[in-house]
């Protein structure tokens, strides 16, 4: 690891540009503008013809730098940023390296830690530890698209991305001729093992790969050194500068000798890797066997002369615990010897997704009218967890643009055309300067079903399509330049008047629990009982000692049962408006109820017109507690833990529920922190799987109601998906629903949609977790929650979807925790002498030749 920080002038030389254009080689030196020719022989270009974004910097630490490393290009605004290459080729075999050096450009002395990105997928993370640290990450890989984008993406949101030069080296067709081409060689180093120099690259090596001096070699190994390049024909095309030296055991009576490595994974992952033999003494006798592990791995002896020989491994499983030997043959008057070595990790296939063409194109076009919005570059929606923070997308092989969140973007002029995205649902442009008639365009989407154009400046006539009720479009044009602005496109009693509305902005709801896995819940089969008496009841309680709960509806005392088992006693106020038969059916269906992640109710009590419920207690409190912090213990709730606790609320019951009351002080906890759906006293039932509405009294609670529900007394599954989305905001914000600042009254709705539409994710997480947590999953969850949350129930996702996503935004947070908890393997990328990447996958093959 030292050796990739201490970078003076030497090992400096080894950067990292990237250049994009038709034309091959590219090479970019981040942070500057023009042309230049001078460093290496090479012609470097400036970076402002392929990224709209960020700034640029020079560092402040320059120990003789070469010229590519001292300036850079720093990225505070915006998720990902993306370098852009248009027309590069498609089946092009590249190599791309790109070099990140601090030098605490920034006076900070906070070396950031973030994602690199090829062609959305994941290319690596850089992590640097020191403000004189550095990485390198290069790779090998065929291209399958023309074009071709490098994006920087924040991971952390005090973690400014930057980077300091790229470039892109065509290699000829067959090079690496074994390699996976849907997978990428992500390079751990490549070594001209007795080189003096301290690297070889163009133009020694046309294609300038760089090959580094291999200096972590134990004593007893002596370089050799040939007289004349020695005779090559191979496709990999090595320089003779490469091999003109070899290291061998000092002593010509060595029977073996180890080969140098770096490898950095402790767990076998499958490497691509090229050993490079030369015979650099005339008329030599020497002959020996290629090992790995102690097993021979070549079946032939290898009798190096003048001509280079290459043996490989395409698929070879290897670990920082494999070893590599080359023991000397019967016969041989002289020890083992060896050239040079390519050692790589192969990656993990690559997608060659991307968001529909149309939608590209058509976002494109939209984006040239705005300034504001220019700087938002690469694949609009991919990789999932870094889409544009103004787009929403499907989750379709293919994504396509789902909807436009530009509130408050100052946007001013004519609306400019985008009837490209047609699939198009939701399109807010509210609190904007926008100004003309509203175009007819949008009221040919043909998936539109929501439009805000609230607070801008349009006049005019609004389109007959946006009004026609058959389209049942959603559409607010309050406070426009419309005469009263009383126009009867105004489709809501909220757009009918002149004062300023918070319209798509919702403040209630309840949850639709879909049947995924039923579990029994375990309990004893006595416990799951059928009727109890009042006198047993006051029995159960010791006569109502302990209150452990108080709510609207009646208090919640602590109870045991003769068999010892625990249980929640819920007294219902006698004041409730609710039939007695009613209510006991409802209870008896209520006890049928059984999965792992919902209170199972025990039993009731029905006599003298008192109404009581018995249930599964939980020790560990309800949610809203623990999130308040004055809960009965004081455990922080890490996001992986809410994560968790939301998966487990939105994975429901059997049979099928709605729920009307889901919040988060209706999700109990156990005393291992595992999440429950509690308090079922509002919920409906459907007779069929596929029942979506049923026509009931509003109930609820402040906050969490569906704003649908209340207008119309309509309930819905998409009702409860509602108010798993304000759950999901608390547990994102820390906040209850409805909260005060500085005096101002606040619904976490709006107040967390504000901000996110903004970009601002580390303003809406809760400070409490103080930045740890993956960034990546917390914006996947606060899409989730945005979307279950939107005004109408349409636009809502179904909660099988959001249980998928929830799953998804789980793994991502794992990955970073795993990343975060393990130094070696955040650092992973600096593992060779010079600071290359590798990634992580695996499978295994032996070695053959090439």
């Amino acid at each position: 690891m030292a050796n990739c920080r201490r970078l003076l002038l030497p090992l400096l030389l080894i950067l990292c540009v990237i250049s994009a254009s038709a034309q091959l080689p590219l090479n970019v030196d981040c942070g500057t503008t023009g042309k230049t020719a001078g460093y290496l022989s090479m012609t470097w270009v400036g970076d402002e013809q392929y990224v709209t974004s960020g700034q640029s910097a020079t560092v402040r630490i320059d120990h003789n730098l070469i010229p590519p490393l001292t300036t850079l290009r720093y990225f505070p605004h915006q998720r990902k940023n993306c370098y852009s290459f248009p027309s590069v080729g498609q089946g092009l075999k590249i190599l791309v390296r790109a070099w990140f050096y601090y030098g605490n450009y920034d006076g900070l002395s906070s070396p950031p830690t973030f994602d690199l990105l090829f062609n959305g997928n994941s290319w690596g993370t850089v992590f640097l530890s020191e403000d004189n640290g550095s990485a390198a990450f290069e790779m090998v890989y065929v291209t399958k698209v023309d074009d071709i984008s490098v994006c920087l993406a924040r991971t952390k949101p005090t973690n400014v991305p930057f980077i300091n030069s790229l470039e892109i080296k065509k290699l000829e067709e067959d090079m690496y001729q074994e390699m996976d081409i849907n997978r990428p060689l992500q390079l751990i180093g490549r070594y001209a093992y007795a080189l003096s120099a301290n690297y070889i690259r163009y133009p020694d090596d046309p294609y300038d790969r760089l090959w580094g001096a291999f200096t972590n070699y134990s004593t007893g190994l002596s370089p050799l050194r040939r007289s004349s390049d020695p005779s090559s024909d191979l496709a990999d095309r090595p320089p003779a500068a490469v091999l003109r030296q070899a290291i061998t055991p000092s002593s010509t009576l060595a029977s073996n000798m180890t080969v140098p490595t770096l490898m950095w994974s402790t767990s076998p992952k499958p490497h691509y890797v090229t050993f490079y033999f030369v015979e650099m003494l005339p008329n030599a006798s020497r002959s020996f066997d290629f090992y790995l592990d102690d097993q021979k791995s070549y079946p032939e002896t290898i009798v190096p002369n003048g001509t280079v020989l290459e043996i490989g491994g395409s698929n070879m499983s290897l670990s920082t615990s494999s070893v590599f030997s080359l023991v000397r043959a019967k016969g041989s008057t002289l020890p083992p010897l060896i050239s040079a070595a390519e050692f790589y990790i192969i990656g993990d296939a690559w997608s060659v997704v991307a968001t529909a063409s149309s939608d590209v194109k058509a976002l494109s076009e939209f984006q040239k009218s705005y300034l504001q919005l220019q700087p938002w570059s690469g694949d609009p929606c991919l990789p999932m967890g870094y889409a544009w923070e103004w787009v929403n997308c499907s989750s379709d092989s293919k994504p396509r643009v789902t909807a436009l969140y530009l509130s408050g973007y100052a946007l001013s002029g004519p609306l400019a055309d985008f009837s490209g995205l047609t699939a198009l649902q939701t399109i807010d442009l509210h609190n904007n300067s926008l100004s003309g008639n509203i175009p007819e365009f949008l009221g040919e989407l043909p998936n539109l079903r929501l439009l805000n154009l609230a607070d801008n400046q349009f006049n005019g006539s609004v389109p007959s399509s946006l009004t026609d009720k058959s389209r049942g479009i959603i559409l607010n044009i309050s406070d426009n330049n419309f005469p009263n602005n009383n126009h009867p496109g105004n489709q809501s009693d909220s757009t009918n008047n002149s004062k300023k509305t918070n319209w798509g902005i919702v403040a209630g709801a309840t949850i639709d629990v879909p049947v995924i896995n039923p579990r029994l819940t375990v309990l004893p089969e006595q416990a799951i009982k059928h009727e109890f008496s009042h006198a047993e009841i006051v029995e159960i309680t010791n006569n109502f000692e302990t209150v452990i709960g108080e709510g609207g509806s009646g208090n919640v005392y602590h109870g045991r049962l003769n068999n010892g088992l625990e249980v929640a006693v819920k007294v219902l106020k006698d004041s409730l408006e609710r039939g007695t038969k009613e209510f006991v059916a409802e209870v008896k269906l209520l006890m049928t109820v059984h999965h792992k992640c919902v209170v199972s109710f025990i039993g009731y009590c029905e006599e003298d017109g008192k109404l009581i419920l018995l249930y599964e207690y939980m020790s560990g409190g309800n949610l809203r507690q623990l999130l308040s912090g004055k809960g009965s213990t004081s455990v922080l709730l890490t996001w992986k833990t809410r994560l968790q606790m939301a998966l487990s609320v939105a994975t429901g019951c059997y049979p099928a529920i709605i729920h009307r009351d889901v919040k988060t002080t209706n999700i109990l906890l156990s005393g291992k922190m595992e999440a429950k759906v509690a308090d079922f006293g509002l919920s409906k039932f459907g007779h069929k799987d596929d029942v979506t509405m049923l026509s009931t009294v509003v109930a609820g609670t402040p906050g969490y109601m569906d704003p649908e529900y209340c207008s119309t007394n309509m309930v819905t599954k998409k009702s409860d998906v509602y108010s798993f989305g304000v759950v999901l905001f608390e547990l994102i914000t820390g906040y209850p629903p409805l909260f005060n600042v500085s005096g101002e009254c606040f619904h976490i709705v709006q107040w967390a949609t504000s901000r996110l539409t903004r970009g601002d994710i580390d303003g809406v997480a809760d400070p409490r977790l103080r930045g740890q947590y993956e960034v990546n999953s917390m914006w996947k969850v606060s899409d989730i929650a945005m979307s279950c949350t939107a005004p109408s129930s349409e636009m809502r996702p179904h909660m099988s979807d959001v249980v998928n996503q929830l799953k998804e935004a789980i793994e991502a947070e794992t990955c970073y925790q795993q990343r975060t908890g393990n130094s070696s393997a955040e650092g992973q990328h600096s593992s060779s002498s010079y600071g290359f990447s590798s990634s992580h996958v695996s499978t295994s093959t032996l070695p053959v030749a090439r």
